[in-house]
């Protein structure tokens, strides 16, 4: 019995230390910052990567969910190179290094916010705080010329990853799932209801085994958000987010699938 009890305890003491906060997304922030900047300041005879460089490059992206989410292109206000709006994380890193060598930068950056992007869910049990943005100010400058910067940092709390970063001269436009997931989550924190329900459904769309989304969509279409004008009546509304609770019930990961299926038994008894 002790211990059935010690590893019931061990397991609630371990799904606390998992627990993921606003400290949590500012460490991560802040180690893919302090890289910036390391390759920023590098100093590379003859255009050649350094040591410190290959480390810094590699903590950067290993803070991102892959080597492909989107990053703001500044280099351009620096009549340096392409003139698109956002490059992938491992082009970013790629083009930093090229300008540090040509243009011989200073990079600061400092958090100035951060905030949970707070989800619809069915119960205060349920952790809904699945994104969270972190606000930097960022400062770049070459010779006697400044742009400041606020970028706008975006993370998945489930792995800690960075899943894009977007400020006045681009990035955070993917079209991938997760950059999706957490611009429908943007857009629900900020009560743009309509916004994030059309986003669910593009997301259903794209692949039709995300159970998160169909979990996001069944419960805003039963608590009438972001759908007034998608249904005809109150019982064709209802039905909708059941089907589509039931369907995150079928698809989505163990944690949507318990959390569907006790929304399931509530809206079956009137209780969500």
């Amino acid at each position: 019995m002790k211990k059935i009890v010690v590893l019931i305890l061990l397991l609630g003491v371990s799904n606390i230390l998992m627990a993921f906060s606003d400290y949590d997304a500012r460490n991560i922030v802040e180690k893919f910052y302090n890289s910036v900047k390391i390759i920023a300041k590098g100093n590379y005879p003859e255009g050649q990567q350094t040591e410190d460089f290959i480390i810094a490059r590699n903590t950067a992206l290993g803070l991102c969910y892959s080597s492909r989410i989107n990053l703001p292109n500044e280099f351009t206000e620096f009549d340096f190179e392409t003139n698109d709006p956002f490059l992938e994380a491992s082009a970013y890193i790629k083009r930093l290094f090229d300008f540090t060598v040509q243009k011989n930068p200073t990079i600061e950056a400092k958090i100035i916010k951060t905030q949970a992007l707070e989800e619809i869910k069915s119960s205060k049990k349920e952790d809904s705080k699945n994104f969270y943005e972190v606000h930097v100010q960022k400062t770049i400058t070459v010779g006697y010329t400044t742009k400041k910067y606020i970028d706008i940092v975006r993370i998945i709390a489930e792995n800690g990853k960075i899943t894009e970063i977007a400020n006045k001269s681009g990035g955070g436009t993917g079209e991938s799932i997760i950059s999706l997931r957490g611009k429908a989550a943007e857009l629900f924190a900020n009560k743009k209801y309509d916004e994030a329900f059309d986003i669910y459904l593009k997301i259903i769309k794209k692949d039709s085994s995300q159970g998160d989304a169909y979990y996001r969509l069944g419960l805003m279409a039963y608590h009438k958000l972001g759908c007034k004008y998608r249904y005809s009546s109150g019982k064709e509304r209802r039905q909708a987010a059941y089907n589509f609770i039931k369907k995150a019930a079928n698809y989505g990961d163990y944690r949507i699938k318990e959390y569907a299926r006790h929304a399931l038994y509530y809206m079956t008894n009137g209780q969500v």
